[in-house]
């Protein structure tokens, strides 16, 4: 895979493509349609989180996990566009787009999880897709959620 630097030098296409190799051809957003992710770009994303979360992805119920949703939730929407598209001779806003990457082995509270975020996610079916990020991201190790220690992580 190309270095982020790489990627940055090529422009936009070479962002698209980078982008692509990563996170796959398409990613899924709240609303249950799907996204390329090539499009990103093209679309002023200029930089791109990942968000790591375990089962149930931290949507509902309480605890650490809902309140990091909330908190990422009102910081990601500082960096969207206005509803009102801005007029064709003004530069659009940069904008981050954040990719949630679940460890949700249940189709059905992914979906639920998924549709509580505004932002996009890594396709359920994808499963080999995220065992390919993790390392790309620089991720050691996740704490994933273990429902039987009251919050605690394993």
């Amino acid at each position: 895979m190309a270095s982020p630097a790489a990627a940055a030098a090529a422009g936009p296409a070479g962002a698209a493509a980078a982008l692509s190799e990563l996170l796959g051809e398409r990613l899924a957003a709240p609303d249950g349609s799907e996204v390329a992710t090539a499009s990103l770009p093209a679309r002023g994303v200029s930089l791109v989180g990942l968000y790591f979360g375990g089962g149930g992805g931290g949507g509902g119920g309480g605890g650490p996990g809902a309140q990091l949703a909330a908190s990422l939730a009102a910081f990601y929407a500082r960096f969207q566009p206005p509803p009102q598209a801005a007029p064709p001779h003004q530069k659009q806003q940069q904008r981050l787009e954040l990719v949630f990457v679940s460890a949700e082995q249940d189709q059905p509270r992914w979906q639920e999880a998924t549709r509580a975020m505004p932002w996009l996610a890594l396709p359920f079916a994808d499963k080999r897709r995220k065992i390919l990020v993790i390392p790309e991201a620089a991720v050691g190790e996740i704490p994933w959620p273990d429902s039987g220690q009251g919050g605690q992580t394993s």
